[in-house]
């Protein structure tokens, strides 16, 4: 009796064929992820940001106001139009946070241990070519996509901002 025959009578693979099995499951492992990704729905459009008055309070643009990492987090992202008056919000001494115009909830700029406040700070290299940041957090999930919240940095704010 060779080797592949008593595999086979004991419910074994004959060795010829372990390896266009092993291939086979190879295949089906690699392309089931790809499989369900592609049934998965495009997230829907959200309405984007308002029109803006360029020469909002702030002296900024707001680019993009998306909700991240998970929805734990809401990012800002902004183009300083007016670096005189966008020194305020670039202090990072300045509080900031957003406020949810249904309800009046605050949210805050994180400070964390190690990295300080989640911010961009530019004492007085403000530059007009190039976008800046800062995530505010958001506990439990509150902010949801459509949300129409007012940025306030000090006493200056910029409303009517939609989460995207």
């Amino acid at each position: 009796m060779t080797n592949s025959t008593c595999n086979a009578r004991r419910g074994g693979v004959p060795p010829r064929l372990t390896l266009p099995v092993l291939a086979a499951v190879c295949l089906a492992a690699c392309a089931g992820p790809a499989a369900r990704s592609a049934a998965v729905p495009a997230p829907r459009a959200v309405a984007a940001l308002p029109v803006q008055d360029e020469a909002n309070a702030l002296g900024i643009h707001v680019t993009a106001l998306r909700l991240s990492a998970g929805g734990y987090m809401v990012d800002l992202r902004y183009r300083v139009l007016d670096p005189e008056r966008a020194k305020l919000l670039l202090d990072k001494k300045t509080p900031a946070y957003l406020v949810d115009e249904a309800t009046g909830l605050k949210y805050a700029v994180p400070n964390t241990a190690k990295l300080g406040r989640l911010r961009a700070g530019a004492n007085n290299n403000i530059h007009t070519d190039r976008d800046y940041g800062m995530l505010f957090g958001n506990p439990g999930h509150q902010l949801k996509a459509g949300t129409i919240v007012t940025l306030v940095a000090g006493s200056v704010e910029v409303p009517h901002l939609i989460v995207q």
